[in-house]
């Protein structure tokens, strides 16, 4: 299964969010994993938000042999000492 705009466009209508995905590029990756990123992307942007409608942004762009990611939000946003243990695995900021 990969992951599919059209479905997160489906699940965040209703909240009138949106969500603009670019052309993206064939990775090679575990595609649960990658698929489980974009989810948990698309829901950490819809449980953050601000009182305003979510904007959700995914664009790529070619780097060498590499693809570069971008994903972007109008979210309430991340402290600065938080940004290092957020990317870390298993590692919640939230109880």
């Amino acid at each position: 299964m990969t992951w599919s705009p059209e479905r997160s466009r489906r699940s965040v209508a209703a909240s009138e969010a949106t969500l603009e995905v670019g052309e993206l590029p064939c990775v090679y990756g575990e595609a649960g994993q990658i698929q489980q990123l974009f989810q948990n992307l698309v829901a950490n942007a819809m449980q953050f938000r601000r009182d305003v409608p979510v904007r959700l942004s995914v664009r790529a762009s070619p780097e060498g042999e590499y693809a570069r990611i971008d994903v972007a939000d109008n979210g309430i946003g991340l402290a600065a000492n938080l940004s290092e243990p957020v990317l870390q695995i298993f590692h919640p900021l939230h109880p």
